[in-house]
């Protein structure tokens, strides 16, 4: 019930993913008083307050309900809200992501690779810029809303095959990368 998360600081275009940070995710259903009980005791130390919060599942220990839990498990698009270009990046299943940092499911029939290589494409930015909202400091506002309005093309599949090696070479030179 520990899993890694990204913070919307983590996430880089064609980013390499470490998480550092690690929550614990017990859905309903999860008896953590009876089943982790050193998790119980971490998590009951933080007092009344923590264990009559709003924002709570089945019981105290439990996290609300959530549709979307199941999507974490898979291969996932993930960005950031307040950016001045496109920062698009992949992320492995199992990674959860904190509410600073948005994610998207590729449709069927779309690769990881291929979107990336749309979504980050100036293209995709100088149509955003036409379409989203800014902050009042006018960096653009990367919300869902118009992320989803995106349109994305229908390549023939040699354009793609290209598009996801090239996407491929570019993440895998920044995992070389010691930062």
């Amino acid at each position: 019930i520990i899993v890694p998360v990204i913070r919307g600081r983590d996430v880089e275009q064609y980013g390499n993913l470490k998480p550092k940070v690690f929550i614990i995710a017990a859905k309903n259903g999860v008896n953590v008083r009876r089943d982790y009980r050193a998790i119980h005791e971490h998590l009951h130390s933080f007092g009344e307050e923590f264990r009559t919060r709003g924002a709570q599942g089945e019981n105290w220990w439990n996290l609300r309900a959530c549709a979307f839990y199941d999507d974490f498990d898979r291969d996932k698009i993930v960005w950031i809200e307040l950016t001045d270009k496109a920062r698009f990046t992949n992320c492995q299943p199992g990674v959860w992501c904190l509410n600073s940092a948005y994610f998207l499911l590729p449709p069927p029939g779309y690769s990881t690779n291929y979107l990336l290589a749309i979504l980050n494409s100036r293209v995709i930015y100088f149509y955003f810029k036409l379409i989203a909202q800014t902050s009042g400091m006018g960096v653009p506002r990367w919300i869902n809303l118009y992320v989803a309005q995106f349109p994305i093309p229908d390549a023939p599949s040699g354009v793609r095959q290209e598009l996801e090696d090239r996407v491929a070479r570019i993440i895998s030179e920044k995992k070389d990368d010691p930062e």
